[in-house]
């Protein structure tokens, strides 16, 4: 074995071992989360709470409800995205920075084409045919974006080392971060208010959810 397969080896264990303990922390904290929420079910008065927070109560029925749905829309929007991550590292061997812009990006068109649409009178009128115009035209700003991102930065650099396309995503990452902010401001933005019928709850076994977080669920699972 010559000294630069020896380095290399060495290298690829201290990662190796990295990864052990990063994966260890993440589960040791969770494990901790989901012991300490059980005992506070059981027992909001517990020795654990008496040791972080006395004033600490166990949730609601509804509270959980609640949280579970919450947690299931929100989570899969989040898996959605993660599934993007991987997919782009298994296609070109390098993590991209700036996937998540393009995601803001589709997020972005879909919300400054509602509020057009809401300005016109179309969003409450023609509430189902504005809502796939919408879906439709984020996938290709996004769509497009992701390719103008791969032919003009990432293409160009394949062959070499990986550090540079991962330092290069970086910059994407704040390029297309701080254009948002120069087209359309800093501020909190917000889609504009959703028809009633639509906000209303859908009862499904046990659960009362609300027909937004489902659609979320489902375009997630579909997609």
């Amino acid at each position: 074995m010559t000294t630069a397969t020896r380095h290399k080896s060495a290298r690829r264990t201290g990662v190796d071992w990295f990864l052990f303990f990063l994966k260890f922390a993440m589960f040791s904290v969770i494990g901790f989360g989901l012991f300490a929420f059980t005992l506070q079910q059981i027992d909001p008065n517990n020795w654990l709470a008496q040791q972080i927070n006395d004033d600490a109560t166990g949730l609601t029925a509804d509270q959980f409800e609640g949280l579970v749905i919450a947690g299931l829309s929100q989570g899969s929007m989040y898996g959605l995205i993660a599934l993007g991550y991987s997919m782009v590292y298994g296609v070109l061997g390098f993590i991209n920075f700036a996937h998540g812009e393009v995601f803001m990006v589709g997020a972005m068109t879909g919300m400054i084409t509602s509020n057009k649409l809401a300005e016109a009178g179309a969003w409450e009128s023609n509430f189902v045919p504005s809502l796939l115009f919408i879906v439709v035209l984020a996938i290709l700003v996004s769509t497009f974006t992701a390719v103008v991102m791969e032919r003009v930065a990432y293409r160009p650099l394949r062959g070499a080392p990986r550090l540079i396309p991962l330092i290069t995503s970086i910059g994407i990452s704040f390029f297309i971060q701080n254009v948002s902010v120069v087209l359309l401001g800093p501020g909190a933005k917000s889609y504009p208010d959703l028809p009633s019928w639509w906000t209303e709850t859908q009862s499904i076994w046990f659960l009362d959810v609300q027909r937004t977080r489902l659609l979320v669920v489902l375009v997630a699972g579909v997609s």
